[in-house]
């Protein structure tokens, strides 16, 4: 049954979905561990994924408001 789903599916559109899941699921882990430590996860599960430049819309929440 869920590969006729798939069989109908354009392969773009489920690659696009995947992307968006795996983004959000990030988005997830460094809301409630931290971006240090999403990052250190993703390296040890992906060792060879360049992770240079990401921006997870973090900048500034962590600094203190004077």
């Amino acid at each position: 049954m869920v590969e006729e789903h798939y069989a109908q599916r354009d392969p773009k559109g489920l690659f696009e979905g995947r992307v968006v899941l795996l983004a959000q699921l990030l988005g997830l882990l460094v809301a409630f561990i931290g971006e240090n430590s999403t990052l250190r996860v993703v390296r040890e599960v992906w060792p060879k994924v360049p992770l240079d430049g990401l921006d997870f819309g973090t900048e500034g929440k962590n600094k203190r408001r004077k």
